[in-house]
């Protein structure tokens, strides 16, 4: 199962590369989540696992201390919601104007991806279930998430930009000079480039996204910690899903104004 991107000559001129602390902030709360000794999807993360170490006491702290447990409900193993990931716009995106637009999510949009998230995977604990039926959710979390950012990736966040950056540059380069093959080499092994087309494989039925001319936002990740980043692409058709990838993880996301499901790509 695939999502194919037919790729014209004007996609390639409109096609640039962003950066999303945001981004790098939720993959590492679920990495946090996913990688403790009593998780019940616990997976093993070598690459990060001194990270993961370092960061495990804050981590436990804030889902004493803070609604984290709220913004873990809302980004299930598979499945989460969008309006926790903002599409960035830039390389110098910062993390408090991806927090402002989760704040200014309308109340029937969080509700309508929270319905969906909670079919899914059900909230067990009754109190984060009052938390997430509430009208100020999109604040709240947008508050839980600054504080995990204060907590767990501010310090961080210089060092993992400045990696993020140069590969950018790096990208940025390699797309114009030697086109769509070689900017997509190790981007991530769910990527490939063939016949024109890039297919992306994913855990949804086949599905063909053509450009228009509109081009790709490729959004690079450090997955949290690591310094070898990762790959994330969107297509910018109204009402189409945004393409987000990680370490052998990639998402869906929308495009800015839709409101369509998410699904992250096959591990």
């Amino acid at each position: 199962m695939a999502l194919r991107i037919a790729v014209s000559n004007a996609d390639l001129a409109a096609s640039r590369f962003a950066i999303s602390p945001l981004w790098e902030l939720t993959c590492a709360l679920r990495r946090l989540s996913e990688s403790g000794p009593d998780a019940p999807r616990r997976r093993a993360i070598p690459a990060i696992d001194p990270w993961l170490a370092r960061a495990r006491p804050r981590f436990e702290a804030l889902r004493r201390e803070a609604d984290l447990d709220v913004v873990l409900a809302l980004d299930g193993p598979n499945y989460g919601v969008d309006f926790l990931s903002p599409v960035p716009d830039s390389v110098s995106c910062t993390i408090d104007d991806l927090l402002a637009q989760v704040r200014a999510t309308p109340p029937g949009q969080a509700h309508q991806e929270i319905a969906e998230v909670l079919r899914r995977y059900p909230a067990r604990d009754e109190r984060v279930r009052r938390v997430l039926a509430g009208d100020d959710i999109a604040a709240r979390a947008a508050g839980v998430l600054a504080v995990a950012w204060d907590e767990l990736l501010r310090p961080e966040w210089p060092t993992l930009r400045a990696v993020l950056e140069r590969d950018v540059a790096y990208r940025a380069g390699q797309l114009a000079a030697k086109g769509w093959a070689t900017a997509l080499a190790d981007l991530s092994p769910k990527l490939r480039w063939r016949d024109g087309t890039i297919e992306c494989a994913t855990v949804s039925p086949d599905e063909d996204a053509p450009l228009g001319g509109r081009g790709l936002l490729f959004v690079r990740r450090s997955s949290s910690g690591r310094a070898s980043p990762s790959a994330s692409i969107r297509h910018g058709l109204p009402r189409s899903p945004t393409r987000r990838g990680g370490s052998r993880r990639c998402g869906r996301r929308p495009a800015a104004g839709s409101m369509t499901r998410s699904s992250r790509l096959a591990s």
